[in-house]
């Protein structure tokens, strides 16, 4: 609104102080306009088409078709400013325009050369209400020296690269619809070495591989990405580098990965990830990423197992696998959108996700209104209070809630009552007596109410009729403490190496418990060989899941090594392990049985360990010993030694540090031990 305000009072000035110059009435060609022009004027352009490339030259004038003076929109798309033999840029920026230079109402392009459309470079100019559709590598591109040229309102199509900016650019890109269609590595915001603004965007694609919606890389000090819609892309949003980045108040929903955060001080606040069919939101070994406010729910996984990212007030599928990562105030429960099937992501009335987030966030400035324009922390429920949603929406301040009160009791063990959750919505604690009061704004109808406390039955009472401004009395609950030996069974018990050739092994993994548990992922890692498979599946009491694992055994021999190890099942339960054996009765005669016995027992203590752990093991002669660290993904961590070694009993320290000596985060870590031909491995976990 106040750029077109802005914008409108330009032409005024212009028609006060400068002239008009009609093209082709007063002058043949656009580029012929902007010549005889001067600071003020403005460049009027018919309806036609016109085939040249444009320069501004320095000028701080305005060019525009009619639609700068009707509004009528029609008239982009009838002036169209094609050059079909120049492979460079249609329009260009380089010569120091101010502000005041400003371009609009055009189609850029449609010619099939590769040609791009506008370049921005060292200049701050308009570029309002185009339409850019090009086969070149950019539809705009910007360097700027800490210039901030304003992109608003534009529909850009076919372009490798939709929007680049780059080089301290401050760019404003706001109000654009970027159709992201290129075979060629699309993307529809990218951005290096530069500090943009990136909001009210509607960024969209069709799935190719490799295409992105926004990618902030290398050196980006500031960059705000916010109220931005992403879909049906490979990855909606990818954030890496060596500074911060905000991204707050985004829906990034149906494309493959949803947020893909690999940056140092990266923070997402108040974004709803959904129905991606990858994972909701990756995260890299940085600790100082953090997660809060948002939704992610239906993606596969909804976070990546080793995050080491602090999750707050957040919605998550399945829950945090991983506990250290969790901060309070998250959830596992359905965050209950309107209506998804058709990509109403807005919350329910009895949505838990509503007036569960956190208000305030030292150190950071919370969003004052929602993706639709709604003010921020209102009073979701009804109770009073004013708390700020979770996800990108906001509801709106409840005026008739219904009421529900009871008493909670606990029956075994040691919980603490005043942990209990009891909830429709966002759930609510009783006090040390067991009474709660829940305040909802789900008013004429049916709802049901559940109580649950970690290592008690959840329970939940059906058909508690609800009438808005009334109160219903005595819905009460008798938890019961229940904390099972084991909650999955596995057939095989056991995985066997058959033979050097692919094997298919079906493997089936049960919830004995009576309490759901969800699987987020089944890896492996010998270092000679690896699986992964992600999950994001909740099995209630009684399910199954099975999967297939590839195993395969080096069958040159030379290489060959033996390996004894563990396949590792991470759930919301913990990690469940399932052995791996060597049976040489099973394989065939083409395979060479030689293979060296396990004569080396690796062992280390303390196992879990904080800060340090020492390994121990036994030499049978004289030799080389290399002795390395490896984290999950199976990257080297740390090489403890590789050197010859003449003393039969080994101790070796680790620090739980890496090769630069930093320490490392909380996880699972493999030592593997080669000597003698042979290589050993011991899974050792870290816990601060």
């Amino acid at each position: 609104m106040k750029r077109g305000i802005l914008l409108i009072f330009i032409i005024l000035v212009n028609s006060l102080m400068g002239v008009i110059i009609n093209v082709p009435g007063e002058q043949t060609t656009i580029q012929s306009g902007i010549i005889a022009a001067v600071d003020g004027d403005t460049v009027l352009v018919q309806p036609g088409l016109y085939q040249e490339a444009i320069n501004f030259y320095g000028k701080d004038i305005v060019v525009g078709s009619l639609f700068l003076t009707t509004a009528d929109t029609t008239y982009i798309g009838s002036t169209t400013i094609d050059d079909v033999v120049n492979d460079g840029y249609i329009v260009t920026f380089n010569c120091s325009e101010s502000d005041e230079a400003v371009l609009t109402g055009f189609t850029i392009g449609r010619s099939t050369f590769d040609t791009s459309g506008i370049l921005c470079e060292a200049s701050e100019p308009q570029i309002l209400s185009n339409h850019i559709s090009v086969e070149g590598i950019w539809g705009i591109k910007c360097d700027g020296y800490f210039l901030t040229p304003f992109i608003e309102g534009n529909y850009i199509e076919n372009a490798r690269r939709c929007i680049q900016v780059g080089g301290e650019s401050q760019a404003v890109i706001t109000g654009n619809h970027l159709i992201v269609v290129n075979e060629l590595l699309p993307v529809g915001v990218i951005v290096f070495e530069a500090v943009p603004v990136i909001k009210n965007n509607v960024i969209e694609g069709n799935m190719t591989y490799a295409s992105e919606g926004i990618h902030i890389f290398d050196d980006c000090p500031g960059a705000y990405i916010f109220n931005n819609t992403i879909s049906n892309l490979y990855a909606g949003m990818e954030v890496d580098g060596f500074y911060g980045c905000e991204i707050v108040n985004n829906l990034v929903n149906n494309c493959h990965h949803g947020i893909i955060m690999t940056m140092v001080d990266c923070l997402c606040l108040n974004n709803t990830v959904v129905d991606n069919t990858g994972y909701g939101f990756y995260c890299d070994d940085f600790d100082s990423q953090r997660i809060i406010n948002c939704i992610s729910w239906g993606n596969h996984p909804n976070i990546n197992n080793f995050a080491i990212v602090g999750v707050y007030n957040s919605c998550l599928g399945g829950g945090i696998v991983m506990p250290e990562i969790d901060f309070g105030g998250n959830t596992n429960r359905n965050p209950c959108f309107i209506d998804a099937a058709n990509y109403d992501y807005r919350l329910a009335a009895h949505s838990p996700c509503r007036d569960a987030g956190l208000v305030e966030v030292p150190g950071i400035e919370m969003p004052i209104f929602d993706l639709e324009g709604n003010t921020r922390i209102q009073d979701g429920i009804g109770d009073g209070e004013l708390i700020t949603d979770m996800g990108c929406y906001e509801a709106a301040t409840e005026t008739n809630p219904a009421c529900i009160t009871g008493c909670v009791n606990l029956t075994g063990g040691n919980g603490n009552m005043t942990d209990v959750c009891v909830g429709v919505g966002a759930p609510v604690h009783p006090d040390e007596d067991g009474n709660y009061l829940i305040v909802t704004p789900v008013g004429e109808g049916i709802c049901s109410v559940t109580a649950w406390l970690e290592n008690y039955l959840p329970q939940t009472v059906e058909d508690v009729e609800l009438a808005g401004g009334q109160t219903v009395n005595g819905i009460d609950f008798e938890l019961e403490y229940y904390e099972p030996e084991e909650y999955l069974s596995f057939s095989p018990d056991t995985l066997f190496f058959l033979t050097y050739d692919d094997i298919i092994q079906d493997v089936t993994m049960t919830n004995i418990s009576l309490v759901d548990v969800y699987v987020s992922r089944v890896a492996f890692d010998s270092h000679d060989f690896t699986y992964s498979d992600e999950f994001s599946q909740v099995l209630a009491p009684g399910d199954s899941l099975e999967f297939e694992v590839m195993m395969q055994i080096p069958c040159e021999s030379d290489v060959r090594v033996l390996q004894y190890n563990t396949m590792f099942v991470f759930s919301s339960q913990g990690i469940f392990e399932v052995p791996i054996v060597w049976d040489s009765s099973l394989m065939g005669d083409a395979i060479d049985e030689s293979l060296p016995e396990c004569s080396i027992s690796l062992n280390n203590y303390p196992n879990p360990f904080n800060p340090e752990t020492m390994f121990s093991f036994a030499l049978s002669e004289p030799g080389v010993v290399k002795l390395e660290i490896y984290n999950l993904k199976g990257q080297k961590v740390k090489t403890l030694c590789d050197e010859w070694r003449t003393d039969m009993n080994q101790k070796i320290l680790w620090q739980g540090d890496d090769e630069k000596g930093q320490a490392v985060s909380t996880g699972i870590y493999f030592a593997r031990l080669e000597y003698g031909g042979v290589s050993y491995c011991r899974k050792c976990i870290l816990l601060k």
